[in-house]
């Protein structure tokens, strides 16, 4: 971790062109505790002028907290949904103030995520959002691919959900307008239940996958009166409790 700070100290800065031991030595006087998660890499935003974000809540910084070896960081934080790249915000390196975290090292995080008018998420209040890092097995990497979701269990039940940003091509008068591409924000949500992976990206198909609890299901679904792609992972692990085998 060192060396990576190191080899960025080195990279952006006149003041740190330095060797690797001078700039270790930079790092270990100046550089605060809370920043050695920096992975060593800048961000750069490049969505400027499109009516679509691929970052979460398309917002440029949220409060987050960082895990990390059984340490915890608070930062600033964005997550890009279409790279599948976290971003902390930071005035500590002159050149950049958007700096790639390490995800290799990071368990999992937590940010706060604020009303935003150009968010799909369509949020009402404040709502804080966790995210593990998960690494499926050769076999359950048929179902899921490995990174950061969305997760949330009670008992032998969890709820991954993994967020998604898909790029696409605007044509036309709406090119012009909106720009030449586009972000479509995807939710992609899965139930792990007794050791089995069911599909819940459609209310049909729920309901279709447990035929002798479709009754209690529908009817919970019903009683959060919103459409079922605008439901929390929350409220998705209130229906599937429902579920008896």
């Amino acid at each position: 971790m060192l060396g990576c700070v190191a080899t960025l100290y080195a990279q952006i800065s006149p003041a740190y062109a330095l060797d690797e031991k001078k700039a270790l030595e930079a790092y270990k006087h100046e550089l605060p505790r809370d920043y050695g998660y920096l992975y060593g890499k800048t961000y750069e935003l490049y969505h400027y002028g499109l009516e679509t974000s691929p970052l979460f809540n398309a917002t440029l910084g949220m409060d987050g907290i960082i895990y990390s070896n059984g340490e915890s960081y608070s930062a600033t934080l964005m997550y890009d949904i279409y790279k599948d790249e976290l971003v902390c915000l930071t005035d500590i390196f002159p050149a950049s103030n958007f700096i790639c975290l390490n995800n290799e090292v990071i368990d999992s995080f937590k940010v706060v995520a604020k009303p935003e008018s150009k968010s799909p998420l369509q949020l009402r209040r404040e709502t804080e959002f966790t995210f593990v890092k998960v690494n499926f097995s050769e076999i359950e990497q048929d179902v899921l691919a490995n990174g950061f979701y969305e997760t949330i269990k009670s008992g032998d039940k969890a709820i991954f959900v993994h967020h998604e940003a898909i790029q696409g091509n605007n044509e036309g008068e709406e090119a012009v307008i909106q720009g030449i591409f586009r972000y479509d924000y995807v939710r992609k949500k899965t139930l792990l239940l007794n050791g089995r992976y069911y599909d819940l990206n459609s209310k049909r198909k729920f309901l279709n996958q447990f035929p002798e609890n479709k009754k209690a299901i529908s009817k919970k679904l019903r009683s959060f009166h919103a459409r079922f792609e605008d439901l929390s992972a929350t409220q998705l692990l209130e229906a599937v409790n429902l579920i008896t085998e």
